[in-house]
């Protein structure tokens, strides 16, 4: 969550909402711009997690791009593309999704979904990481 509200301020946004919930899905998985639908769907309980903001918006060439890396609508120096194809990756090896609506005037909303345990993950006896760390 933090890495949302760092990229609001430093987009000079005024109004955002992040919203966490659980929800029971069973959708069509797509490549994460609205609209696509590639891979056959799957059921499961997902965390998701909401980013709405009330900026410019993108247009449809934009919003198919913003994942690549190396992809910026900021002027050279002043970004290196790299924060979305990062969060978008991160996303993926946790085997979750990231969904993305936009429209120009109106803003953008990220939706991510990410699979909640079974159980609470153990955490490892510390001197298993010593053991670990030789």
């Amino acid at each position: 969550m933090r890495w949302a509200l760092g990229w609001f301020r430093s987009q000079g946004l005024r109004r955002a909402t992040l919203t966490v919930s659980g929800v029971s899905l069973s959708r069509a998985l797509g490549d994460g711009v609205s609209g696509d639908s590639a891979k056959p769907s799957k059921t499961w309980v997902d965390a998701k997690i909401t980013v709405t903001d009330t900026g410019s918006g993108m247009d449809r060439a934009t919003l198919e791009k913003i994942f690549n890396p190396f992809f910026t609508t900021k002027p050279v120096g002043e970004g290196s593309g790299l924060g979305l194809s990062m969060v978008h990756g991160i996303i993926e090896d946790l085997e979750g999704t990231i969904e993305v609506t936009s429209a120009l005037g109106v803003g953008t909303t990220f939706e991510i979904y990410l699979p909640l345990a079974a159980q609470p993950a153990k955490a490892p006896h510390p001197a298993e990481l010593a053991e670990k760390s030789r």
